[in-house]
């Protein structure tokens, strides 16, 4: 192709003439592929850059896969400073971060904050973690309990249990500032919580820094700093849009029964005509999860009584979900529907199966949630309700 293109001549003749003087040195693909990469390295190496900029390398022929090997720096100053700021960063726990984060060393040595100078940043500190080898020191676990409590007591101050099998689910995010409801939660099977916890992270470190780029935003304002205010809420857009990216991406991969278990509540400053923050409150926009009802109760707003009755019912559906297959749910469901509509079976021969929707069933989990909530019932229905929730337990 190299020499098609020097001499100006179809390849075909080329090969022909490759054919008949085979003695003629040629450089195979792998050491043409290595030429080349020598080449543009060298290339890249003279021009002078203005920030840090990442050096990387095709993995292999055929790959679109990179690999940052070295950063190039304006000036051993600003070499220097990155240095000591990513040593600082480093010096603490993952949990109780130390130093600054990557959106302030974005800002610092970039200017600004997007996800291209991010993207630069986590380039950059990949390369001189291979570089340094610098580790985070040994933190204690009660750090990551610590910072799960302070996210909980934000935006869902309500603690439950469900069991090491169907664990309690948050299904939209904890970090951030905006408040779970009643919506928000369920008790799911450990499988699906472990197919679903690595998108749990993200989501949560994104709430996070969107909640600390609106009170950025909101103290340049306070500081007549408008250019940065807006700079701040753009990031709060990138942000948010990276959230939905990911929610989108679990409901495409994840398998039909768990799609509706992740969300997440995107979260913006309140701005003016003109776009600039006018306080430090937020309007949110809910995306993925389940269908938002007109019932729903933030968690932090539940009664003493309210948080009693729905740690209960978590903690019932959670040892009732123990060892249910399909048909031990049938079993429940044909329960529920004999404690509506007690005399329906002996009519037809006792061979019926409820359907979850049906009349009776529905009628027979409202007298559920009722005895559940009060403890009041007729004999038989208190009964019944007894072992709907004992069922599972042995």
């Amino acid at each position: 192709m190299t020499l098609s293109k020097k001499f100006d001549v179809a390849r075909k003749h080329v090969y022909t003439i490759l054919k008949e003087y085979p003695k003629i040195k040629t450089l195979g693909k792998k050491e043409a592929f290595k030429l080349v990469q020598d080449k543009t390295k060298a290339k890249i190496l003279e021009t002078p850059v203005d920030v840090p900029t990442p050096v990387s390398k095709l993995r292999n022929l055929g790959s679109n896969t990179r690999d940052y090997t070295s950063v190039r720096w304006p000036n051993d100053e600003v070499k220097n400073n990155y240095i000591k700021d990513f040593t600082q960063k480093r010096s603490g726990t993952k949990a109780g971060k130390s130093g600054l984060s990557n959106e302030k060393l974005a800002k610092k040595y970039f200017g600004k904050i997007n996800n291209s100078t991010i993207a630069s940043v986590e380039r950059t500190n990949r390369v001189l973690q291979q570089e340094l080898d610098l580790q985070y020191q040994k933190g204690d676990p009660k750090e990551f309990q610590i910072k799960r409590k302070k996210r909980l007591k934000k935006t869902a101050d309500f603690t439950a249990g469900g069991t090491d099998d169907f664990p309690f689910h948050h299904i939209r995010q904890i970090g951030g500032e905006v408040p779970l409801t009643t919506d928000d939660i369920a008790v799911i099977n450990k499988k699906m919580n472990s197919k679903i916890a690595p998108y749990n992270k993200p989501l949560n470190e994104i709430a996070d820094a969107i909640s600390d780029n609106i009170t950025y935003s909101f103290e340049a304002m306070q500081s007549k700093q408008e250019g940065k205010a807006l700079d701040y809420l753009k990031r709060v857009d990138e942000l948010n849009n990276n959230a939905e990216s990911i929610v989108k991406k679990a409901v495409k991969d994840l398998p039909k029964e768990y799609k509706n278990l992740i969300g997440f509540n995107k979260f913006y400053a309140r701005t003016d005509e003109y776009g600039f923050p006018l306080d430090d409150k937020v309007r949110v926009e809910k995306i993925g999860g389940t269908k938002t009802t007109t019932g729903a109760v933030p968690l932090n707003n539940l009664t003493k009584d309210q948080a009693s009755i729905l740690r209960k019912q978590i903690k019932t559906d959670a040892i009732a979900g123990k060892n249910i297959n399909k048909k031990q749910i049938q079993i429940v469901t044909n329960l529920v529907g004999e404690l509506a509509c007690p005399n329906t079976k002996l009519q037809l021969g006792g061979r019926v199966n409820f359907s979850n929707g049906s009349s009776c069933n529905v009628r027979g989990k409202k007298i559920l949630d009722r005895i559940v909530a009060t403890g009041k019932g007729t004999k038989a229905e208190l009964s019944m309700a007894k072992k709907i929730l004992n069922f599972g337990k042995g």
